[in-house]
């Protein structure tokens, strides 16, 4: 309230510094708060027309225009409310009055303003439904005290629940406000018309989903409802009607649902079965009741299966997820010497299979993997995995997190009405993450969540061996059957390796392209740019477009792909910008070359690929050039990056923010490496889709003696020709050079 009054002060400073702070009070965050954003509250603060509050509303494009348009809109919500359900809704607008209703009844006389918002929603024609929904159901959730029943309010209730299209939406609203009870003839009889409902065949599926969501909430108020819904779970209705009566009741906090949900589990099979557990699980009290029910034996781990045990022992609630380990530690018990097991079950699997049974098998892997075209694509698709054979493919089964992509990392997130969900971040912006999960993709709010968390663990789980030999010989046949080798691959499968070749090992390398002479002009800054390899295309953007802009601003430039010409012209340059990951490129002589010049005092930028852990047996590059490294990247899209220190030299004359496409590197993602050189980051990225933080995108190593730049932009054209990109590349040659 004193935010909202400062908001109106005639003071300008106390006034815009209140308006901010509002902002961040409704959701948004300090460092996501845009000029767009600011610019909407302004301008919905000072309009008066709500229909044009509601088309800016209808526009808005991300949660932080909309969170200030909610803001701005207090003062005058049932004004704008109404405007609101005279016009089509979008999922915008739905959302937006969701968060907006609860404010009507704050202002002068509730019960007023709460008869005036109900006649306008019985006003408004069909095509409002779903904006009268989300009205009807802000209220009941979010309105803890009840206004008073006056006349204007009962009649304004009775006339919605005399309305076919609106009785069952008001239904429980009016059951919550109507505390004596006036209006009780008409609530009952609808209450037993409902409930009746769910058992009728000649009523529509979403129909009873949408009378279930209304019943669960004010499931308390009649001992007949719960009964009810756990009754179709049991019955031969469709999938699709149980799985909406399986969210109804997971979307209501109370024990007595989790038991039901828990009561249900063993009835159900398939992805029914997954879905009441993703509900039980995103509770921890009800987690923790179904760890109670398991340790009495009336689930099995068998029941539950490898995924869902994990599930519970990497649970984000810590009382969950230690309950679990040391339930299944001492009824399930997994053992910890993967290599013994895997030695112990690698003659067995050897052996082959019956690819049908393995058939069968496969099933629990479907919600996770592609295979054949058919899946999930949470983690890696297992087409042309069958190359690899049923050594290696053994290991990954019984040690998923041997070798963990960072991009299948699972995270732990909990919102702020204490669900829990879990899942690989599949994208992610300002306003929204995606997560897939082992029940479907989840988008989640970010202004909704309370705590993230990267377990650095895959969301494969552990404890397959639990199937026995012959039932991993059996899922390796099929998966191996199915898989087949990749193309490419083919030719070669009968003598594959059982030890996979490092990966740089097994990219197809372009020919490098040929050494021309080197030809410095004179009085000139030199610039030597070392690049070629795999994954881009690098003498068309690492050579021509980044020699132009480098000799457009004065600099003379050779690029070279060639490692002899590369060895000798390192101590000869002014500058270096090396960008290759050529495998065999690290040849004793080159690396050498690298690390005489960089301790001589002449500086080098380590730019994209040249960032990475590309050299397993030079270690020495990443810890004490690169200071750290990269393992991974976001997908090839938008990404952002902002300038943390402007006062470099580096930094002079580049955007603040500036937007481009190009793959956003993960440098640094857990950390540097101990004994690693400190680095001091002079402009970041925008949040990582898959770890959900930003990195360095340029930075200086720290070296006694020469000046170390890292520079992860530069995938194709779109960051090559950016003129950000530019400036940078450019201040960082004119710096490492001492110009």
């Amino acid at each position: 309230a004193a935010l909202e009054k400062a908001a109106k002060s005639p003071n300008e400073q106390i006034r815009s510094t209140a308006q901010r702070l509002l902002l961040e009070f409704h959701g948004a965050e300090p460092n996501n708060v845009g000029s767009d954003a600011v610019r909407a509250y302004h301008n919905a603060l000072n309009e008066r027309d709500p229909a044009k509050i509601v088309a800016s509303v209808k526009a808005a494009e991300d949660d932080w225009i909309r969170s200030a348009l909610v803001a701005a809109s207090k003062d005058k919500a049932i004004e704008v409310i109404e405007a609101a359900l005279k016009t089509d809704p979008n999922d915008s607008l739905i959302a937006f009055a969701t968060a907006l209703s609860p404010s009507a009844l704050a202002q002068g006389d509730a019960a007023a303003n709460a008869a005036r918002l109900l006649k306008a929603c019985g006003q408004a024609n069909d095509q409002a439904s779903p904006i009268k929904g989300a009205v009807l159901r802000a209220l009941a959730d979010n309105v803890s005290q009840p206004p008073r029943m006056t006349n204007a309010l009962k009649a304004a209730l009775a006339s919605l629940l005399s309305n076919d299209n609106t009785k069952v939406l008001v239904f429980p609203l009016a059951l919550l406000w109507d505390t004596e009870g006036q209006l009780a003839s008409q609530t009952n009889a609808i209450k037993s018309s409902m409930i009746a409902s769910l058992s009728r065949s000649n009523v529509s599926n979403e129909e009873r989903v949408s009378i279930a969501r209304s019943l669960v909430s004010i499931h308390k108020n009649d001992a007949k409802i719960l009964p009810a819904l756990t009754a179709l779970l049991s019955g031969n209705g469709s999938e699709s009607l149980k799985s909406g009566i399986i969210a109804a009741i997971g979307s209501v906090d109370g024990d007595d649902l989790g038991n039901a949900l828990i009561t249900q589990f063993s009835t159900l099979e398939g992805i029914l079965k997954m879905s009441a557990f993703d509900q039980i699980v995103k509770r921890p009290q009800w987690a923790q009741e179904l760890l109670k029910v398991i340790d009495n034996g009336k689930i099995t781990p068998a029941e539950l299966g490898p995924g869902n045990i994990a599930r519970l022992r990497t649970h984000p609630d810590r009382n969950t997820s230690r309950a679990a380990d040391r339930l299944f530690a001492r009824i399930a018990p997994v053992s910890a010497e993967k290599d013994e097991l895997i030695a112990k079950l690698l003659p067995e699997v050897e052996k082959g299979g019956d690819p049908a049974k393995g058939k069968i098998l496969f099933g629990a892997c479907v919600v996770c993997h592609k295979l054949g075209g058919e899946g999930a694509s949470v983690g890696p698709s297992l087409d042309g995995m069958g190359s690899h054979g049923a050594a290696e493919l053994l290991g990954q089964i019984i040690d998923p997190n041997r070798v963990l992509e960072p991009n299948y990392a699972a995270h732990n997130i909990t919102t702020k009405n204490g669900e829990t969900f879990v899942g690989v971040i599949s994208t992610e912006n300002d306003s929204t993450l995606t997560l897939a999960t082992q029940t479907g993709v989840k988008e989640i709010a970010k202004s909704s969540i309370a705590k993230r968390e990267n377990t650095q663990r895959s969301l494969m789980p552990e404890g397959f061996e639990a199937l026995g030999a012959a039932g991993l010989r059996d899922l390796l046949a099929f998966i191996i059957a199915q898989a087949g080798p990749s193309t490419g691959e083919q030719a070669n499968a009968a003598t594959a390796p059982k030890t996979p070749a490092p990966i740089l090992n097994r990219r197809k390398w372009p020919d490098p392209i040929p050494a021309t002479p080197v030809n410095w002009e004179k009085g000139k800054t030199s610039v030597l740019i070392i690049s070629g390899g795999s994954s881009h295309k690098f003498h068309e953007f690492f050579g021509k477009s980044d020699s132009k802009t480098l000799e457009d601003a004065g600099l003379t430039v050779h690029y070279t792909e060639d490692v002899a010409q590369a060895t000798k012209e390192l101590a000869n340059a002014d500058v270096a910008i090396i960008s290759v990951n050529r495998a065999g490129f690290d040849t004793p002589e080159y690396r050498k070359a690298v690390m005489d010049r960089i301790a001589a005092g002449k500086g080098v930028i380590m730019h994209h690929p040249g960032t990475w852990y590309g050299y397993k047996e030079w270690p020495e590059l990443n810890l004490k050039v690169v200071g750290g490294g990269t393992r991974g990247h976001d997908k090839l899209g938008p990404m952002g990056v902002r300038v943390v220190n402007k006062r470099h030299p580096i930094m002079r004359g580049v955007s603040p923010e500036f937007e481009l496409v190009d793959e956003l590197y993960m440098m640094n993602r857990d950390g540097p490496p101990e004994g690693a050189s400190k680095i001091r980051v002079l402009a970041e990225t925008s949040v990582s889709a898959k770890s959900g933080a930003r990195h360095p995108a340029v930075w200086i190593t720290q070296h006694p003696k020469a000046r170390i730049v890292g520079y992860t932009l530069g995938h194709d054209e779109r960051a090559h020709d950016h003129p950000d990109y530019r400036k940078i590349l450019i201040n960082a040659a004119k710096w490492v050079a001492r110009n």
